[in-house]
């Protein structure tokens, strides 16, 4: 499948990003099922192999149908992440649930990650990536200069540090199994399971 276009108002380096992002993910898929919420135009599933059972979840209908558009061939279900998933999503268990770059932009990022929780298999993880603290102003003045997305900066709520991000995860039934920073230190990537 060719690489997802940069979509019209990212900045420069965001395409790079969420592909370094993706391909992170992907190396902690072991399971046979992905939950992929917030999924953007569905890059991650470029990143797994096409035998992996793939939903991507969207609030925005119109990126829900690019991303229809670029993988036929996975589901791509349109729905906000902070509002009750629907039942095609909440019916199943899935091996893993991946929020990449989500999880600052929510309003209350607890309930979604219950929710995911929620639709966990048996041994399943919960796969997420957040900007790092230290990140925050490089982040402020690369989304000015147009390397980042605008949109997305202004619509962070937080930057956690491991020690936050490991309690959120405790106050929707997880915990943690694995944690790293990654791209020079500026985003972090936290792996849950259920308690």
């Amino acid at each position: 499948m060719p690489t997802t276009p940069i979509q019209p108002r990212s900045g420069l380096a965001s395409g790079r990003l969420i592909r370094a992002r993706c391909r992170l993910a992907a190396r902690q898929v072991t399971g046979r099922s992905v939950l992929d919420g917030g999924c953007n135009v569905a890059d991650l599933a470029d990143s797994i192999p096409a035998n992996v059972d793939y939903v991507g979840m969207e609030r925005d209908e119109r990126i829900a149908a690019i991303a229809r558009r670029l993988h036929p061939e996975r589901q791509i279900e349109c729905a906000d992440l902070e509002a009750p998933w629907p039942a095609a999503v909440t019916e199943r268990r899935f091996d893993h649930v991946v929020l990449m770059a989500v999880l600052e932009h929510l309003k209350d990022p607890a309930a979604t990650l219950a929710q995911a929780r929620g639709v966990l298999a048996p041994g399943g993880t919960v796969i997420a990536s957040t900007p790092h603290p230290r990140a925050r102003t490089i982040h402020r003045l690369g989304a000015r200069w147009g390397l980042f997305s605008r949109d997305a900066d202004e619509e962070h709520e937080v930057f956690w540090s491991r020690a936050q991000l490991e309690a959120l995860g405790r106050a929707a039934g997880l915990r943690p199994l694995r944690y790293r920073r990654f791209q020079l230190g500026l985003n972090q990537l936290m792996v849950w399971t259920a308690a």
